[in-house]
């Protein structure tokens, strides 16, 4: 198999088997196959999507599509990555590593100013060595809900760290901070949750700059 030029199609280019002489599309088996956007527009839509602060105007002068083609395509980016990532599940901790755990709301109205909205729940999960985090859509904050995802997520061994909340009560390894008293330990400066603070600070700010996000796709988000 080779890549060879091929003037019959919008990519200009074709994969060749070198035995048939058959021609395959350099899009077949990927995300892009059933389109008939050139790749150079394709490429440039999952950049704009990934930098996320880029304002919808600017990717219509720079693509050449309208605002409904945008808008689907950033829903299939999103969908393909949380597949991609529901399959691929990525495991925190292990052996004395500390992971700090917590939960927080998104797309609600707080301190009682704007529309009224019932809002999100996420579990969030963060290495505080590596800073790597996994954060999954909740239901609601009951140990039923959050204990099979943390068990998904964090290694044996790892030492976890939360605020009170009595759902994580029966957790192995598990140290808490009151977080009504302070958010750090005042017997053991160790034991905080400010990591996970520190992350939910971040995405939250990048989820304000996703302009008209959709309440029925925030588990994508």
């Amino acid at each position: 198999m080779y890549l060879a030029s091929r003037n019959t199609v919008s990519d200009g280019k074709m994969w060749r088997c070198t035995v048939c002489k058959q021609y395959r599309s350099i899009r077949r088996d990927s995300f892009f196959a059933g389109s008939h956007l050139p790749l150079t527009c394709l490429l440039e839509l999952m950049y704009y999507w990934a930098i996320i602060e880029c304002k919808q105007s600017v990717v219509m002068g720079e693509v050449g599509i309208g605002p409904e083609a945008i808008v689907n395509w950033y829903n299939y980016f999103r969908d393909v990555c949380a597949i991609w990532c529901f399959d691929h599940p990525v495991q925190l901790g292990g052996e004395d590593v500390v992971v700090e755990i917590d939960e927080s709301k998104f797309m609600h109205r707080k301190y009682h100013r704007g529309t009224y909205r019932e809002g999100h729940w996420v579990l969030g999960m963060i290495e505080r060595c590596s800073l790597r985090c996994v954060l999954v859509p909740v239901q609601d904050r009951s140990a039923a809900t959050l204990l099979p995802i943390i068990t998904r997520h964090v290694l044996p061994g790892t030492k976890i760290i939360t605020d009170s909340w009595r759902a994580y009560n029966s957790l192995p390894n598990h140290l808490t901070v009151n977080h009504s008293v302070s958010f750090v330990d005042p017997n053991d400066a160790s034991i905080y949750t400010n990591t996970m603070e520190g992350m939910w600070s971040h995405v939250k700010s990048n989820y304000r700059k996703m302009h008209g996000t959709s309440d029925n796709l925030f588990s994508t988000y």
